[in-house]
């Protein structure tokens, strides 16, 4: 069974809606149920992925030093270090988009 659901969407977002529907012959509401689905399956999925999560860290299951450390090991990044910068832009057009660290 379906519904009917009304959204309202930016003039720009429903040209390219408009363009996708139209090169790859699938309607509107077609492209509209598919893209709401899939932002559901994968919303749905972290929710529940971040409440197991929640639970485990109020029975106090967390990770200890040895497994951070391995972890950190394994990416190479020391425990204590500040968070690596972004690279530099590739041009002058991305650096007004910078965003400080």
């Amino acid at each position: 069974m379906s519904v009917t659901v009304t959204v309202r969407l930016e003039s720009g977002l429903e040209q390219r809606l408009e363009r996708l529907s139209e090169e790859t012959q699938r309607s509107k509401p077609f492209l509209v149920a598919e893209a709401i689905r899939d932002y559901v399956d994968l919303n749905e999925c972290q929710v529940q992925e971040i409440g197991k999560a929640v639970a485990e860290a109020d029975r106090g299951e967390f990770a200890n030093d040895e497994l951070i450390g391995k972890v950190f090991s394994k990416w190479e990044i020391g425990a204590g270090d500040k968070c690596p910068t972004r690279p530099a832009p590739r041009s002058r057009a991305l650096e007004s988009r910078r965003v400080p660290p």
